[in-house]
């Protein structure tokens, strides 16, 4: 299995959604905030995966997210997470996420995610 870190304090879905009116009709765009910490992570995530294969089969993933304080769900940072490995090529697709497991722990020193990704041997 590969291991990942991004560092920094991840980003949650709730803040990188925003509602606007175009033309009148309510949209959700990703905000500015959310668009760079992805392209940051991805960036990271390419240095790290160096010259290993894109995942296109099942795989599982595991997640510790540590964050400054309690505060926040585990979940609404997922997504995000998940996306920037699709960015970075390191996972082809995020439905080929067959197991996924997020754990939530406090470092306020160092907030960051701690990926693992194993592929799995198709049924």
């Amino acid at each position: 299995s590969m291991i990942y870190t991004i560092e920094g304090r991840p980003i949650s879905i709730n803040s990188a959604r925003a509602a606007v009116k175009v033309k009148g009709v309510p949209r959700l765009i990703t905000t500015k905030k959310a668009r760079d910490w992805k392209t940051k992570a991805a960036w990271s995530l390419i240095a790290q995966r160096g010259t290993a294969p894109c995942i296109c089969g099942p795989c599982e993933v595991s997640l510790t997210i540590y964050l400054p304080t309690r505060a926040g769900d585990a979940d609404n940072y997922v997504k995000m997470v998940l996306d920037a490995l699709q960015t970075a090529a390191i996972i082809a697709n995020d439905r080929q996420v067959q197991q996924l497991t997020v754990r939530k722990e406090v470092d306020k020193a160092r907030p960051r995610v701690e990926i693992s990704i194993a592929t799995r041997k198709a049924a």
